[in-house]
C-alpha cells in the first residue's frame, strides 16, 4: 500500500484524542523549523558594511558580498520578520524587520514617484529602476506587516502612497486587473517582462494575485474604503478571469483583455492560491465570495492533488491536462502545500486532507530542509530527491517567506483544528 493510503487510513480511523497528540506535535516541529530558518538569516545574511542583506548566498554557503540585491526578497524579509515578532513577541525579530523595512525605505523606494526599484547593486543603487507590480504588491506586503507589528504612520503612509500609485497608473479601468510593468515615472512599457525568458504579457496571474494578497494585508489591520473595493475586485478578477473553475487551476499569462496567451499549470502557485484566495476573502467580509472561495479552494486542491502530488508527499512543479511535465520539486510549493491541505480540512472537515499536510511536512523533513548548514534546499530533483546544487541558498527569489509562513499558520491553524477536536470531544 503506497504510504499516503496508509497515513489516510489511520487518521480516518483514530480518535479525536490521537489526533490532537498529533497535531501538537506538528505545530512544535514547524514553529522550531520557523525559529530556525530565522536565526539563519540573521545569522548569515546581514551586510554589515553596506546595509541591509547580502544579495546571493549559494548552496555550499559561499556568499557573494557583491552580488545584486532584489526588492522582491528584501520585502519578504521585512513580512517575515514582522510576522514573527507579532506572533512571537521575540524583540530580535522586531530589529531585523525595522532594519529590512529602513533599507527598503531608503534603498529601494523611490520618493519622488512613489514606486520601487526593481533590482538594486550591492551598495543600493538601482539597476533596474522599473516599477514591476509584482514588486510593488510584496512591498506593500511588507510595508502594511511592519505596520502591523508596530503601528507606524510612516509604514502606513508608505503603504498607502504605493497603493494609490497603483491605483492610478496601474490599474485597467476598461477591462479590471493591473497591468504588470512601468518605468520608474510609471510610464507604460512596451515590453513588459520581468525578465528576459518571461512571457511578454500585459497581465499575469502572479501580480494580480500577490496584489490582492498585499490589498488584503492592508484592510486586515486598515479599514478604508478605497482598499476594500480595490481587493473586492481583485478578488472578482481572480475568480472571473485568472482561475479556470471547471479544471481547478490558475492561468498565468493574458494580453489586456483577459485572453490567455499561455496554458502551462503550475502547482505551486496553483497551491498558494488555493488558500490565499479564501484568506482575501474573509479579510474582505463578504458572505458570498467566502463561501464561492471555499468550494474554488477545494477545487484547485483536488486539481493539485490529481496532476501535480506525487506519492511520496511532494508537490511537483508544473504540468498540463496530461499531468506533470516537470517533476522536480520546489521548496516553496512544499511549504505552500502544508497550508492548503490545512485549509482544505477546515474547509471541509475532511482528514484525508490532514493526511496529505502530514506526508507533505514528512517529505520536507527529510528532503528539503538542509540540516547541516539550515535553511532548506531550492529544488529536490524528481529521479533521486537529491538537491539541485545549482541554486542559491539565498537569492532575488530564495528567501525566508514561504517556510517561515508556513510555520505560523501551521501553528494558528492547529491551535483552531485542536480546540474544535477538544469541543466535539467534551460534547460526544
Amino acid at each position: 500500500m503506497r504510504p499516503y493510503l496508509i497515513l489516510l487510513s489511520i487518521l480516518l480511523f483514530i480518535s479525536n484524542s490521537t489526533l490532537i497528540d498529533q497535531l501538537d506535535f506538528l505545530k512544535k516541529e514547524v514553529l522550531a523549523e520557523h525559529a530556525n530558518i530565522l536565526k539563519f538569516w540573521g545569522n548569515n545574511t546581514i551586510d554589515e558594511e553596506n546595509g541591509g542583506f547580502i544579495g546571493q548566498i549559494y548552496s555550499n554557503m559561499t556568499k557573494n558580498p557583491k552580488a545584486n540585491k532584489g526588492v522582491i526578497v528584501n520585502a519578504r524579509i521585512t513580512w517575515a520578520y514582522s510576522a514573527a515578532y507579532i506572533y512571537t513577541g521575540n524583540y530580535e525579530y522586531l530589529k531585523l524587520a525595522t532594519r529590512a523595512y529602513n533599507y527598503l525605505l531608503t534603498k529601494f523606494y523611490n520618493h519622488q514617484n512613489d514606486g520601487v526599484s526593481f533590482m538594486n547593486d550591492y551598495k543600493g543603487y538601482p539597476t533596474d529602476d522599473r516599477n514591476l507590480v509584482i514588486a510593488d504588491a510584496f512591498v506593500i506586503y511588507a510595508f502594511s506587516e511592519y505596520y502591523r507589528a508596530t503601528k507606524s504612520d510612516q509604514a502606513l503612509k508608505y503603504t498607502l502612497n504605493l497603493f494609490n500609485s497603483l491605483e492610478k497608473y496601474a490599474f485597467d479601468n476598461v477591462n479590471n486587473g493591473y497591468f504588470e510593468s512601468f518605468s520608474k515615472k510609471w510610464e507604460k512599457l512596451d515590453d513588459m517582462r520581468m525578465y528576459s525568458g518571461d512571457v511578454d504579457a500585459k497581465k499575469t496571474m502572479n501580480a494580480n494575485f500577490h496584489l490582492m494578497v498585499a490589498y488584503a494585508n492592508i484592510y486586515r489591520e486598515y479599514k478604508d474604503e478605497r482598499v476594500k473595493n480595490a481587493l473586492e475586485g481583485l478578488i472578482k478578477v481572480l475568480m472571473e478571469n485568472i482561475i479556470d473553475k471547471e479544471r481547478g487551476s490558475c492561468k498565468l499569462f493574458f494580453n489586456e483583455n483577459w485572453e490567455e496567451i499561455q496554458s502551462d499549470d503550475n502547482y505551486g502557485l496553483d497551491i498558494e492560491a488555493s488558500w490565499l484566495l479564501l484568506d482575501a476573502a474573509q479579510v474582505l467580509g463578504e458572505k458570498n465570495l467566502t463561501e464561492d472561495a471555499k468550494n474554488i479552494s477545494i477545487k484547485i486542491v483536488e486539481h493539485c492533488l490529481t496532476y501535480g502530488y506525487d506519492t511520496d508527499g511532494g508537490m511537483m512543479n508544473g504540468g498540463n491536462d496530461e499531468g506533470a511535465t516537470n517533476k522536480d520539486k520546489s521548496w516553496w510549493a512544499q511549504a505552500e502545500s502544508v497550508i492548503a491541505f490545512i485549509n482544505a480540512y477546515q474547509i471541509t472537515n475532511d482528514r484525508k486532507y490532514l493526511a496529505k499536510a502530514l506526508l507533505t511536512w514528512d517529505f520536507i523533513k527529510k528532503y528539503v530542509i538542509d540540516h547541516k548548514n539550515g535553511e532548506w534546499y531550492g529544488t529536490v530533483r524528481n529521479d533521486d530527491h537529491k538537491p539541485n546544487l545549482d541554486e542559491d541558498k539565498a537569492g532575488p527569489w530564495k528567501c525566508p517567506y514561504h517556510n517561515s509562513r508556513m510555520g505560523l499558520q501551521v501553528a494558528e491553524r492547529v491551535d483552531k483544528i485542536i480546540e474544535e477536536l477538544k469541543k466535539e470531544k467534551s460534547d460526544n
